[in-house]
Parts: C-alpha cells; sequence; structure tokens
C-alpha cells in the first residue's frame, strides 16, 4: 500500500482518498544563515590627524576609513602623543597635544614635526615609494598635464607604477604613466582665489595595501590655515577623497 495513501475502513468496505496536493508536495528546506562578519576591531587602529587638531583618518584590520568617531576616546587629551612622519612615511619626530596662550595646538617634544601629518597606534616607518626619475621626465610630465607654473613636482611610484604630483598656486594634479612612457592626468582639482591654495604633505601607503595615498593640505586663507584630505587610487586609475578632517561645525 503506498504510505501516503489514506485507508478508511468502513464496515466491510474501503474508501481509497487520494492525497491532497498539500500532503504531495515536498517541503522545502530554509537556507543556512550567513554567518556574520566579525566588526573591525578598534583594539589596534592606527589613527591620522594634522595641524587642523580634528581626527583625519583611521585602519583597522588593513582598511582605511575616515575618522567619524567609529572607535571613541577622549577628544585630543593635553600631553596626547603623536608621530609625525616627513613626505614619504618615515618617522621623524614626536609631538603632544597642549594648550598655551595661542590656543590649543601640537609641540614638538622631539625631533621635527615633518610634513605635519601625525601618526598615532604605529612604531613601525612606513616603506618609502620616493622614485626619482631623469630631469627629462619633469618637462613631460608638465607638458602632458598642461602645467603652466609648477609650484612644486613629487614623483612616487608602487610597483611597477609611476606616479607625478603637480602643485601649482590654484590646482592639484595627479598623473599616472603608461607601458609607453606617456603621462595622464588622472586627478585634478582647481581653487582660483587670490593665495596658495593647494600644497602635498605626504604619500604613504596608510592601509598597507602597496598602494600609497596621498595627504593634501588645502589653505582656507593666506595664512596657511586648513585642513588635510586623504586620497586614495581607484582600480581604474583615477583619485579619489576617502578622508578629510575639515571643520564642517557640529
Amino acid at each position: 500500500m503506498n504510505p501516503r495513501t489514506l485507508v478508511l475502513l468502513l464496515g466491510l468496505g474501503a474508501v481509497v482518498v487520494a492525497p491532497t496536493a498539500e500532503a504531495a508536495k515536498p517541503v522545502a528546506k530554509l537556507p543556512p544563515k550567513p554567518e556574520a562578519k566579525p566588526k573591525p576591531s578598534c583594539a589596534n587602529a592606527v589613527r591620522f590627524t594634522s595641524d587642523a587638531l580634528l581626527p583625519l583618518a583611521l585602519v583597522r584590520d588593513g582598511k582605511l576609513e575616515a575618522d567619524k568617531g567609529q572607535c571613541p576616546e577622549e577628544f585630543f587629551p593635553k600631553g596626547q602623543k603623536w608621530s609625525a612622519i616627513d613626505r614619504f612615511g618615515k618617522m621623524v619626530g614626536l609631538v603632544e597635544n597642549t594648550t598655551d596662550g595661542s590656543g590649543m595646538h601640537f609641540r614638538v617634544v622631539s625631533g621635527s614635526p615633518g610634513a605635519r601629518v601625525f601618526v598615532r597606534g604605529r612604531k613601525a616607518p612606513y616603506a618609502s615609494a620616493a622614485w626619482t626619475p631623469p630631469a627629462s621626465e619633469k618637462k613631460k610630465l608638465l607638458t602632458a598635464i598642461g602645467a603652466k607654473v609648477a609650484r612644486e613636482v613629487t614623483f612616487f611610484q608602487a610597483g611597477d607604477r609611476k606616479f607625478g604630483i603637480v602643485t601649482e598656486r590654484s590646482t592639484f594634479s595627479i598623473a599616472e604613466r603608461d607601458a609607453k612612457g606617456q603621462w595622464k592626468r588622472r586627478f585634478h582639482e582647481k581653487n582660483f582665489v587670490g593665495f596658495n591654495v593647494f600644497a602635498l604633505r605626504a604619500i604613504v601607503d596608510m592601509d598597507g595595501d602597496g598602494m600609497p595615498e596621498i595627504v593634501k593640505h588645502f589653505s582656507e586663507d593666506a595664512q596657511g590655515h586648513g585642513f588635510e584630505v586623504v586620497l586614495a587610487r581607484k582600480p581604474n586609475g583615477d583619485w579619489h577623497e576617502v578622508a578629510s578632517n575639515e571643520d564642517t561645525g557640529p
């Protein structure tokens, strides 16, 4: 007898009732619940800041993020120490937060303030991405991007990739050299005011992925007061902003 057939015995006879559609339908198995991804840890977070005295960026579990309070802590307590790095990530000094007649600022404890980019939570220096090409490369770069009066030209590398940064009075450009030796601009920002707006601060592989990030300064007045912006390279070769410590208010 088919086990799904219901047999009702009535007296000496039997009535056979066919199984319902619901009984014949197999029971669907629910998919297993996806495992929850562990939250990034703040225990070994590496933090970055600058003279702007506002959080700039942090790295936790190898991921670079804008520092927006994901890892809460006291806001720049007096005496808190930070390592000062130079343009290519060498640790060249120690600064601490202090308050005196001129207000809150970083005071140099030892060494120098370097590029005025400060890091906490890391002891080892960063590998330098500096690249010194032949003198002719500078002219090729400036011609390729149409730079008129370059205030500063800086070259760096990441593996086989070569890059150049050109800072003018009102523009900031990043270019990459292709396999044929030709330069192509991959980032360009302009702001036409009556003073030097942009300055290169540092070129550092903040998250250790092999591609350095760029920290640029944006001046809000002729005295150079302003904030820092972190730029990172996208997979398509363009560069974009990933963090900033601009004071946008409460």
